[in-house]
């Protein structure tokens, strides 16, 4: 990362907004390209300053039940290599955020993949009980922290971030590291020590056998079960994009992100109907692994337009819709938390989309069988010169779990299926707290 990428590359990639008067736009000069940026009030941070670096050492090396909590910072400066350098030196787990997903390989022993909301059990449980969270380019948003008072309470926390304004924005820490995430581990890993986590990771994997991820599968298709099997065979090598809701949950919690930049999804912005138009983006970028693109049927039919454009295109994506009739995550809401007053959440009468695509001239498949799951599946995956597009009728009114109702903390996590009684408590909890 240097300036020559400009602005919107460079510290915290994201758009730049430049408003040009008329006037000016209408006036002519002599444009000389700059060698590097000079503005005022733009002062990227890279390399971190030693001496923070050094405090974290300390810290670090004195820890006997490290957490590294890994965001999407960690995708944006490519340091997965060193990030991975770093877990195993420490012999620390690792719980990554929706946006971190895949910058640490899921299949590996020391993942825990995703904390916060809609997080593992036993990543939530770790962060909670552990004395060193290492955040690396993660923000200590809400849906990782919950109630922030709350959260990781007995734990020093070091916090590398090239943004300062996201330093001790949402949580207090200990060590703050202004710098690319890439160039302070590349000055961290060779000084901390390895640490003794033998018996702190055999606590993690007591809590995952206790409360691994699960579902109840039957005759009537599963979401969850869709996106296992959809890792299974790709064996984790895709690019994945997800929309908005209960399949972005299920995506992240069921498909194993083993390589960075796998994971395409507009995190918390809720944008309904990203992820076809994301996936046809990547299938323009990426010409060598297949491309999944998650849908519900709300956030589809918002793009589904751009039928046209991927059949067009001749691009072999394979677009999958968890078609379950509501909009699912909102009616999960109105059903844990506003006593089932549904209010605009079931569509009704879905059209049939395996016909659209077909009119379209894609390839379309529709199933109401778990049965047929993996067959639709393997035979979509052999058609590569035109999308592919496969309706799974899932089961109507499902659930994401575990769960941390927003505001509350670890303590009042909700596993599946025995919800009931946990979910009773974090409600009392939330009304007390309004």
């Amino acid at each position: 990362m240097d300036n020559q990428g400009g602005v919107a590359a460079t510290g915290r990639p994201g758009p730049v907004v430049v408003d040009m008067p008329k006037d000016v736009m209408a006036s002519r000069t002599i444009f000389n390209y700059p060698k590097e940026i000079k503005l005022r009030g733009y002062h990227p941070f890279y390399f971190g300053h030693m001496g923070q670096i050094s405090k974290a050492i300390e810290i670090i090396n004195a820890s006997k039940k490290p957490v590294l909590y890994v965001g999407g910072g960690v995708v944006n400066s490519n340091a997965s290599g060193e990030l991975l350098n770093l877990a195993k030196k420490l012999n620390a787990p690792v719980a990554m955020t929706l946006m971190g997903l895949g910058a640490f390989p899921a299949n590996d022993d020391l993942s825990m993949g995703m904390l916060g909301m809609h997080g593992t059990w036993y990543s939530n449980r770790a962060v909670d009980e552990c004395d060193c969270l290492i955040a690396i380019g993660a923000r200590f948003d809400d849906r990782v922290t919950g109630n922030p008072s709350l959260f990781s309470p007995n734990s020093k926390k070091v916090h590398i971030d090239i943004d300062p304004s996201a330093i001790a924005k949402n949580v207090k820490v200990d060590v703050p590291i202004v710098g690319d995430v890439r160039h302070v581990l590349e000055r961290l890993i060779p000084l901390v020590q390895p640490l003794e986590t033998k018996e702190w990771l055999k606590q993690i994997k007591e809590w995952e056998a206790e409360h691994p991820l699960r579902y109840e599968n039957g005759d009537q298709i599963r979401a969850q079960y869709v996106i296992e099997k959809i890792y299974d065979l790709t064996k984790g090598e895709a690019v994945v994009t997800s929309d908005v809701g209960q399949n972005q949950m299920w995506t992240a919690q069921f498909y194993k992100f083993k390589n960075s930049r796998s994971n395409i999804t507009s995190g918390g912005l809720g944008t309904m109907g990203f992820s076809f138009p994301a996936a046809i983006g990547a299938a323009f970028g990426v010409k060598d692994r297949p491309i999944f693109c998650i849908n519900g049927d709300g956030g589809f039919q918002m793009n589904i337009q751009e039928l046209t454009t991927a059949v067009g295109n001749r691009l072999p994506l394979k677009i999958v819709i968890l078609d379950n009739g509501y909009l699912g995550m909102v009616r999960q809401w109105q059903d844990m938390f506003y006593k089932k007053r549904y209010s605009h959440v079931s569509l009704g009468t879905n059209p049939d989309f395996a016909k659209i695509a077909d009119a379209f001239g894609a390839k379309g498949f529709m199933t109401d069988k778990t049965s047929e799951v993996i067959p639709i599946l393997k035979e979509a995956m052999e058609i590569n010169d035109r999308p592919v597009l496969i309706d799974f009728k899932t089961t109507e009114e499902d659930n994401v779990f575990p769960m941390i109702p927003a505001g509350t903390s670890v303590a009042h996590m909700v596993d599946y299926p025995k919800s009931v009684g946990e979910l009773k408590a974090a409600n009392a909890y939330v009304e007390a707290a309004k």
